[in-house]
């Protein structure tokens, strides 16, 4: 029923009256169907982030150390958005040169890779003794991009999102 052009040319029309139809409606749900799971994952894994996220703030708060499941998770997530990133690239460098440059300076990849790398400074700066005002302010910062990335991946749920 749905295949990768017409889901692509659907959303690429400006012609309103061409996705109100039935037949539209049908390959947009067919296809939500087909990637849910996955979304549900990934909201998952952003929530047990945020979790950890708290609970490790609360341990350096209280002078503690972070417990290894909060770091575990922290660093799943981590590796898990290098993982896309990386995928993301690589199907990039299989189209032509163009499409290359207008994934590489996209905001939204530009963003991701930042999220990304902050990930991996904000898990050196866990495993590490430095206790400095400036560890405690990148990791507050890191954790606020953790909780905005859990809700922008509830953007997806009807009663949330667009």
């Amino acid at each position: 029923l749905m295949s990768l052009p017409v889901a692509q040319a659907l959303g690429r029309t400006s012609n309103v009256d061409l996705v109100a139809t039935p037949l539209a409606e049908a390959i947009v749900t067919h296809a939500w169907r087909s990637v849910r799971v996955w979304h549900v994952a990934d909201m998952s894994l952003n929530a047990a982030m945020v979790v950890a996220a708290c609970h490790a703030a609360a341990s350096i708060r209280s002078g503690d150390s972070v417990q290894e499941i909060a770091l575990s998770i922290l660093g799943l997530g981590a590796g898990k958005r290098i993982v896309e990133e990386t995928w993301q690239v690589v199907q990039a460098c299989r189209t032509s040169g163009k499409e290359v440059c207008l994934y590489l300076f996209h905001s939204e990849t530009l963003l991701d890779w930042s999220f990304a790398a902050c990930n991996v400074a904000g898990l050196t700066l866990l495993l590490t003794s430095w206790d400095g005002s400036m560890r405690k302010l990148f990791l507050a910062l890191w954790f606020a991009s953790t909780w905005l990335r859990l809700l922008y991946s509830l953007r997806v749920l009807n009663d949330i999102g667009p």
